[in-house]
C-alpha cells in the first residue's frame, strides 16, 4: 500500500497529485511489509521510529530517512537527552513523555494483528499498554465465562484511556499480575467494579483492600440521579444511552464470538463508555456537590463489599434440615386446619383465599385489588383483621412459613457457603440491600449461620440509629434526652404518649410494641392516624384510631422542634424539588409541588424519611472498613449486613466486640450512638447474647 503524510497543504497539493494519493495514512499499527510513506522534508524525522520494513520516500527528493530507535526519536521529538534525568530535574517530565510515547510506538509495532490495531495477544505488547497506562487514569472491564465469580475464567480484559482501547485476550492475560499490580496504585474507573474485583480476588489472588480508588459508574450515576425517574437505572447500556447519546449493544445482542466482536463489545464498548462515563459524570456530581459523599461513604465501602460478598455466609446444614422439616410439618398442619374451617380452594392463589375470607366468611373488605376486584389478602392487610375469625392468622402464619421455606430453607440447602449479592445502589436513601434478600432474615434461621472451625460470628448493632439522628438534625433537647445515655427511650416515649405508667415502667411486650410502632413507624416520619393503625397491626398490636390520633398529639406537644424541624425541611424542599441530609447525600423529590393531594403527601413523608434515612445509611457505611479491618486482623472477615447490623466471624479475642462497637459508634457529626455487640458458635447466639 502506498501512503502520505502531512502533504495536506495547499501548496503540496501538486505532489499528492503526481503520486495520485489523496488520503492520509491509517494507523501504523496496521501497515504490512512493502508499504510505502510518502512525506514531505519537514516531516521526516516525525516518522524515523518506523521499521526499515516500512518503505520512506521523502518528497519532491526522494532521499532516505535515517531511522533511529523509538527511545531516540521519541527523545529528539521532545528536545530532551536519552538519559535518564535525575528526579528533580526541570527536564525529568519532558523525558517522562517522551518514554511513554516510546512506548507507544513499540506497542505500534509489536502489535501482531494487522487487522484490528486494538487487539493484544502477545505479553510483551500486553505490558507496553499497562506501561502506557501507569500514572494515567484508565478503565477496564472483565469479561468472563461466568456471572458467578468464583466460578468465572477470564476471556480477556479490555481497557482504555482518553485516547485508545484495548482488548487482551489469550497470552496477553499472563501480564493479569501486573495489572493487579497497577490497580494498586492507580484510579481507575470501571461499571459495577465489585464483579470485576471479585473475579480478580477469586481467580488472580487480588486483596480488594490494596485496590486503589475506582470511579465506579453505576454508583456516581445513582448518587447523581437518587430519588429521580432514572434512580435505578445505571446500568452501561442505559447510561451509555441516556447520558452519551450512544447506540451501546448488550452482551446478547453483541453475541461476540471473535476477537474483533469482543474487542468492539467489550474494550471500544464497555471500557471506552465507562472512561467517558466518568468524565461526564464527575463534574456534575462536582457541581451538585456529590464528590465528597462518593468519597467518604461510597468508594471505601467497594473493597469491603467484594469482601464480604466473596465470603458469604457459612451455613449449618444439619440444623438447616430440621428447621425446614420443621417448617413443612407445620405447613402441612396449619393446611389442615384450613380444611377444617371450611376453606377448600389452594392456598397459594390468592383468588381462592380472598373468595373465602370475603365472601364465605364475611370479613370486612380493607383494600380492592386486582380486575375484577377482589379483596387484597396482603399481610399488612389481614393483620388488620386479625381477632375477627380465627382463618385470618392460619393465612398469616401460612404465608410467613411459605416464605421462610422459598426465601432461606430450599434456596440453602446443599450450600455450605451462601453468597448474597449486597447492592450498593439499590435503594434511594443510600441504605444497603442484598440479593436475595438477607435483609429480613427471620430469627429462627439466624441459627443456621455459623462461624467456620476455630472461629466465632461477632455481631455489631447500631441501636436506635433513627432517633437518634432525628433528635440530633431536628436539635429537640427532649428528644435528645431520652435517646441519650444508657436509659431507656421508650419509657420516656411511653409516658409521653400517655400509656398506662406501671405496665410502661413493666416493659410489659404488647403496650412496648404499641410504643414503638406508634413512635418508629409512624410518628418519626411525619405519619398519620391510619398509619399508625396500620404499623402497629404489623407488630401484631390492634390500635384504634382514636387510640393512635392520642398518641400522636401527645407526641407533637411533648416534642415540638422536631415539628418545626419538619416543616423548616419540606419548606426547603417545596423550593429545591430536593432533600439534602447533613451527610451531605441528596434524593430528588420530584413530586413535592404536585397538585395531586395523595402524591404530593407522600412526596412530604418521603422527604422526612430521607433526611433520617440518608444520614443513617452513611454513618453505617462510613465505618465499615474500618471494621473489616478489625476482622482481618483477627483472622476473619465481615460476612453480612442487615439493616444496622453488621456480622462477621473471626478467632474471638478478649475485649474485640468492645472495640468493634467503639469503631461503629465514631463520627465525625458528634451523633450520640449505640452499638450493641455480641458474639456466639451462630447469629442467633450473638444476636441474643448482648
Amino acid at each position: 500500500m502506498r501512503y502520505v503524510a502531512d502533504l495536506t497543504l495547499e501548496t503540496n497539493l501538486p505532489y499528492m497529485q503526481a503520486l495520485g494519493l489523496d488520503s492520509l495514512p491509517p494507523p501504523p499499527q496496521t501497515w504490512q511489509r512493502g508499504d510505502i510513506l510518502y512525506v514531505g522534508p519537514w516531516t521526516a524525522d516525525s516518522w524515523a521510529w518506523l521499521p526499515s520494513w516500512v518503505q520512506i520516500i521523502i518528497v519532491p527528493d526522494g532521499g532516505k530517512v535515517r531511522r533511529l530507535s523509538t527511545t531516540k526519536a521519541a527523545c529528539k521529538q521532545y528536545g530532551v537527552s536519552v538519559n535518564e534525568p535525575n528526579e528533580g530535574s526541570k527536564y525529568r517530565e519532558l523525558w517522562l513523555q517522551a518514554r511513554r510515547q516510546a512506548e507507544t510506538w513499540e506497542m505500534q509495532l509489536r502489535c501482531n494483528d494487522t487487522e484490528n490495531p486494538r487487539i493484544v495477544r502477545d505479553v510483551a505488547s500486553a505490558q507496553i499498554v499497562l506501561n502506557r497506562l501507569r500514572g494515567r487514569p484508565f478503565a477496564f472491564d472483565l469479561e468472563t465465562t461466568s456471572l458467578k465469580p468464583t466460578e468465572a475464567d477470564l476471556v480477556g480484559l479490555a481497557l482504555a484511556d482518553a485516547d485508545q482501547a484495548w482488548w487482551l485476550t489469550g497470552e496477553a492475560l499472563q501480564v493479569i499480575p501486573n495489572f493487579i499490580a497497577l490497580l494498586r496504585r492507580s484510579q481507575s474507573r470501571a461499571s459495577g467494579v465489585k464483579f470485576d474485583l471479585s473475579v480478580l480476588a477469586a481467580r488472580y489472588g487480588l486483596d480488594p483492600a490494596e485496590v486503589g480508588p475506582v470511579w465506579d459508574t453505576q454508583v456516581l450515576a445513582w448518587l447523581l440521579q437518587a430519588g429521580g425517574r432514572f434512580t435505578y437505572q445505571n446500568d452501561l447500556k442505559g447510561l451509555s444511552q441516556r447520558l452519551l447519546g450512544r447506540d451501546t449493544l448488550s452482551y446478547e445482542e453483541a453475541n461476540p464470538q471473535t476477537d474483533e466482536d469482543w474487542c468492539h463489545y467489550a474494550a471500544e464498548g464497555d471500557a471506552r463508555n465507562s472512561y467517558d462515563l466518568v468524565e461526564y459524570l464527575k463534574p456534575r456530581l462536582a457541581e451538585a456537590g456529590l464528590l465528597d459523599v462518593y468519597a467518604r461513604y461510597e468508594q471505601p465501602l467497594i473493597p469491603t463489599l467484594t469482601e464480604m460478598e466473596l465470603a458469604g455466609i457459612v451455613i449449618d446444614q444439619a440444623k438447616l434440615a430440621e428447621l425446614v422439616s420443621t417448617w413443612e410439618d407445620e405447613l402441612a398442619l396449619v393446611e389442615a386446619a384450613l380444611h377444617r374451617l371450611g376453606f377448600k380452594g389452594r392456598v397459594s392463589a390468592d383468588r381462592d383465599i380472598a373468595a373465602f375470607l370475603y365472601g364465605e366468611l364475611g370479613l370486612p373488605v380493607l383494600v380492592r385489588v386486582d380486575k375484577p376486584e377482589r379483596g387484597s389478602v396482603a399481610a399488612e392487610v389481614l393483620r388488620r383483621l386479625l381477632g375477627q375469625h380465627q382463618a385470618v392468622a392460619l393465612f398469616l402464619r401460612l404465608s410467613k412459613l411459605d416464605k421462610y421455606l422459598s426465601t432461606f430453607g430450599y434456596p440453602l440447602q446443599g450450600k455450605d457457603v451462601w453468597r448474597v449479592g449486597i447492592r450498593q445502589t439499590s435503594t434511594k436513601t443510600g441504605r444497603i440491600s442484598t440479593s436475595p434478600n438477607a435483609q429480613n432474615w427471620p430469627l429462627e434461621i439466624r441459627e443456621v449461620a455459623i462461624a467456620p472451625p476455630g472461629q466465632t460470628v461477632v455481631i455489631a448493632d447500631l441501636s436506635q440509629i433513627e432517633p437518634r439522628i432525628l433528635a440530633f438534625v431536628s436539635g429537640d433537647e427532649g428528644l435528645r434526652e431520652a435517646f441519650s445515655g444508657e436509659r431507656d427511650a421508650y419509657i420516656s416515649l411511653g409516658l409521653a404518649m400517655g400509656f398506662n405508667r406501671e405496665l410502661v415502667l413493666s416493659k410489659e411486650p404488647v403496650t412496648r410494641r404499641t410504643i414503638k410502632a406508634v413512635f418508629l413507624g409512624c410518628w418519626m416520619y411525619g405519619g398519620g392516624t391510619l398509619k399508625a393503625v396500620e404499623i402497629a397491626a404489623r407488630s401484631g398490636v390492634r390500635l384504634s384510631r382514636d387510640a393512635a390520633a392520642r398518641h400522636l398529639q401527645a407526641l407533637d406537644r411533648r416534642y415540638p422542634r422536631v415539628i418545626k424541624w419538619r416543616q423548616e425541611i419540606l419548606a426547603e424542599v417545596r423550593r429545591t424539588g430536593e432533600a439534602r441530609d447533613i451527610c451531605g447525600r441528596r434524593r430528588l423529590i420530584p413530586e413535592i409541588n404536585t397538585g395531586d393531594p395523595e402524591r404530593r403527601a407522600a412526596a412530604e413523608r418521603e422527604a422526612i424519611n430521607f433526611m433520617i434515612q440518608g444520614p443513617a445509611a452513611s454513618l453505617f457505611k462510613a465505618p465499615m472498613p474500618k471494621a473489616q479491618r478489625l476482622f482481618r486482623q483477627a483472622g476473619g472477615t465481615l460476612r453480612n449486613q442487615v439493616h444496622d447490623e453488621l456480622v462477621g466471624t473471626c478467632e474471638l479475642r478478649l475485649g474485640f466486640v468492645e472495640e468493634l462497637a467503639r469503631t461503629m459508634e465514631e463520627n465525625d457529626l458528634g451523633i450520640q450512638l449505640k452499638v450493641e455487640g455480641g458474639s456466639g458458635p451462630n447469629w442467633l447466639a450473638a444476636k441474643t447474647s448482648h
